[in-house]
């Protein structure tokens, strides 16, 4: 379904890791998914749920789910470099594409960013894809936003 198995011929599950409101995010590249692992009073964690997940025939939205970070606002962003995309998922799992191509090339990592009352994504593009097809990546770092 993700990316990691069918582009480096070795899996990739989890890949990305965020904290935010008691809980753990991963981002699982060959799942194209999600997931939430809530932390208990104790301090140990709880049962990992599946947050949100991509539609199985595309892997889309999340398809190639790398680097993601926490928002205020309890959303996470997740850098998509197989779909070549930023999404936000809700609180609920509900997802959201912010920005898709463009500028980016297999975006790897992501960060949030405050310039006076503007919230920005920085993101890194990684470029895999594009070099395994002999053309040359654009390996930079982005900013995206104004994001509300």
């Amino acid at each position: 379904m993700g990316v990691g198995r069918a582009v480096l011929g070795v899996p990739l599950g989890a890949n990305g890791l965020a904290l935010s409101d008691n809980a753990f995010y991963v981002a699982n590249t060959d799942k194209a998914a999600l997931i939430k692992i809530p932390i208990e009073a104790d301090g140990t964690p709880g049962a990992a749920v599946v947050l949100s997940t991509s539609d199985p025939a595309t892997c889309l939205p999340l398809k190639g789910a790398d680097g993601i970070t926490a928002d205020a606002d309890g959303s996470i962003l997740v850098a998509g470099n197989a779909g070549n995309a930023l999404v936000r998922v809700g609180p609920e799992g509900n997802e959201t594409v912010l920005v898709k191509d463009g500028p980016l090339d297999g975006p790897a990592s992501v960060a949030l960013a405050t310039l006076g009352s503007k919230k920005y994504a920085l993101l890194t593009n990684f470029g895999l894809v594009t070099l395994l097809a002999m053309k040359t990546p654009r390996t930079d770092l982005l900013s995206y936003g104004p994001i509300e």
